[in-house]
Order: C-alpha cells, then sequence, then structure tokens
C-alpha cells in the first residue's frame, strides 16, 4: 500500500480549509478507504471528530515536531492520509507561528495533492492570492510529483465577488481552479456542530451534491477509486 497525502491549506483562516478535510475524510471513509485525518494547528478542531466511531477514519494530533518524519510511515497504513494545516500569517513572529510555518513547509514538501480553498471576500482573496504564489513555488519544486486545486468556497451566485472570482481566478494562476463550487449553505455549519459530514447530515441538499462532485474529482487526481 502506498498511501496518498491530501494537504488542504491557505494561508488565510475561516475559507473552510477543516470543512474540506473533515467532510473529506468521512465521506472517503464510508467510500471504503482507510483514512487518516491529521489535525496539524495548535488549537485546531479536527480531534473533535476522534470521538465518533467512524469504520475506516483514524484521527490523530500533528502538531508535533516528529509527524512530518512519519508521513512515510503512514502512507504504508492509510490509503488516504488528510491533512488540516493552520492558516499562518508569514508577518507574525511568534514562536508558536514560526513552529507552524515550519511544520506547514515539511508537510507541503511531502505532499501529493494540495487543495486550495478560498471564498470571495476581499481579504480572503488577496491572502489566497499570495498563498498560491507560494503553492506554485513548492509545485516547481516537487517536479511533477505534487498536484494542486483550488476550490472556490462559501459561493454565492447572487454577488458580484463570486463571478469575479470565478471569472478572474483562472486568470491568475495555472493551478487549475475546480468547476466544482462549494456554495454557501447553513446545514454546513449545522453538520459541523453535530461532527457530521453535510453527506451524513443533509445529503439531499444541493450543497451535499456539490461537494460529491469535488470529491469525485479529488478521487479522480489521485486515481483512487471507490471499494
Amino acid at each position: 500500500m502506498t498511501g496518498k497525502i491530501v494537504t488542504i491549506a491557505n494561508s488565510k483562516g475561516g475559507v473552510g480549509k477543516s470543512t474540506k478535510a473533515a467532510n473529506l475524510a468521512i465521506d472517503s471513509a464510508q467510500k471504503g478507504f482507510s483514512v487518516l485525518l491529521v489535525d496539524s494547528e495548535k488549537s485546531g478542531t479536527m480531534l473533535d471528530y476522534g470521538s465518533r466511531d467512524i469504520d475506516n477514519l483514524t484521527v490523530i494530533n500533528g502538531y508535533e515536531k516528529s509527524f512530518p518524519k512519519m508521513l512515510d510511515v503512514y502512507r504504508n497504513s492509510y490509503d488516504l492520509i488528510i491533512v488540516d494545516t493552520a492558516g499562518v500569517n508569514a508577518d507574525l513572529q511568534g514562536d508558536d507561528d514560526n513552529f507552524q510555518e515550519t511544520l506547514n513547509h515539511k508537510i507541503l514538501t511531502k505532499t501529493d495533492l494540495l487543495i486550495i480553498p478560498v471564498e470571495p471576500s476581499p481579504v480572503a482573496i488577496r491572502k489566497t492570492y499570495r498563498f498560491i504564489q507560494t503553492a506554485e513555488n513548492y509545485l516547481e519544486a516537487s517536479r511533477g510529483s505534487m498536484q494542486a486545486l483550488i476550490v472556490i468556497n462559501k459561493y454565492s451566485a447572487q454577488t458580484k465577488l463570486s463571478r469575479e472570482l470565478i471569472r478572474d481566478l483562472p486568470t491568475l494562476t495555472d493551478i487549475p481552479v475546480s468547476k466544482n463550487r462549494i456554495r454557501k449553505a447553513e446545514c454546513v455549519m449545522q453538520a459541523e456542530i453535530d461532527l457530521l459530514s453535510v453527506n451524513e447530515f443533509a445529503p439531499s441538499e444541493n450543497v451535499a451534491l456539490d461537494i460529491r462532485l469535488f470529491e469525485k474529482e479529488v478521487f479522480e487526481l489521485l486515481s483512487l477509486e471507490a471499494k
């Protein structure tokens, strides 16, 4: 077994990294994949999902100096290793943030697929664009071993900013932008409160279909077939 490492990252917090990680992990486990969900943020919330007894899903803390070295070991035990990272502001100089930046860097160097969520807000777009430039450097250094995918989260067709983001984002980077946008919906937060994936909580909602289509795209990029 050689598992795939999927890292959810963006230097902007609050854009849906943890939501993407939790939904992808739970839904993948329910498809029969053996999944390791990793919370690599000091004050992250992914560990809460460990309180659920979900077949094929293990949840661990990755906010440790030794964690990146263990990724190669985990590849031999799981089909998917999904890593939720912190939104680190590179301008901050605190010790915790410096460690978090180093941790994120080491994780990214071992990543097979980098998922970059972005939401249609001015601050999120600016910070995401700076992170995209960083991601492009990792992609170049990987010499083809790493893929990346941008996904628009909290999308609303009624807002001008959402429409402009869809139009402009592909012109700013060579990183592919998923056509499977995740719409803004109240049930996403409600599902998180209950530690459920959206497809567990409200499978008939349009946003659940958005998520299923996006996850199908992820599986195709990783050449994974449901068991």
